[in-house]
């Protein structure tokens, strides 16, 4: 049969390049959450904080989100500001409300931990209870903001819907609440890693668990 039937066609993926791809696939994966750390410091400094941190989370999340699937982002810093200055207003407009509340339940718990009365220890497991679920919620928010289809939405519709979220989606909340407590004692334990990824990973996990725990719960489709 000679040469020509000895031969087995080439898969696709198996010549010389494939192992690189993958291995910059993976690099990707690696150095994408801590471009998306620096340019997210950048993004809540240059909204001056208050009015950086919610474009800076849209933007982030939406970056980070698509990580590790085929539509993750090639040029993820220039993505993210894009992304920042498109919902730079819009997300202060919308989500104001979560910059007060959190500011104020920082406050109570900067003081109800410092307190010596009986009934703070449980005020402040209250108020830490009622301050991951704005957390979360926010997320939520974060996510519908970057959905082109709701970008004409009333606020309260798109606040009513983050808000029922974390009790609609249980398991969801819960992945959430496990994940970020696992990056706390990472950032505890080590805080260079902490620094570098916390910021991004926390968007990236954020990011993925909400539009999955939307799509769950079918609120929005996969490509909405």
């Amino acid at each position: 049969m000679g040469d020509q039937g000895l031969r087995r066609p080439r898969r696709a993926g198996s010549d010389d390049g494939g192992w690189s791809h993958v291995a910059m696939r993976w690099l990707t994966r690696l150095t994408q959450p801590v471009e998306i750390t620096l340019c997210w410091a950048v993004g809540v400094l240059a909204g001056g904080v208050i009015l950086g941190w919610l474009p800076a989370g849209v933007a982030a999340g939406a970056v980070l989100s698509r990580l590790g699937t085929p539509d993750a982002s090639a040029s993820p810093v220039g993505e993210f500001f894009r992304s920042w200055r498109r919902h730079l207003w819009r997300a202060n407009a919308v989500g104001w409300p979560a910059t007060v509340a959190l500011l104020i339940m920082a406050v109570n718990i900067w003081v109800l931990s410092r307190g010596g009365e009986p009934w703070m220890p449980v005020v402040l497991g209250l108020t830490l209870l009622l301050a991951a679920w704005l957390m979360l919620a926010t997320g939520y928010l974060m996510a519908l903001l970057d959905r082109p289809a709701l970008s004409g939405a009333p606020a309260s519709s798109l606040w009513r819907l983050a808000l029922a979220m974390p009790a609609l989606s249980p398991g969801t909340s819960a992945a959430w609440v496990v994940t970020v407590a696992a990056l706390l004692v990472v950032a505890v334990a080590v805080p260079p890693v902490g620094l570098l990824f916390g910021p991004g990973a926390f968007a990236w996990v954020t990011g993925w668990l909400t539009r999955r725990g939307l799509e769950s719960a079918s609120v929005v489709g996969s490509e909405g």
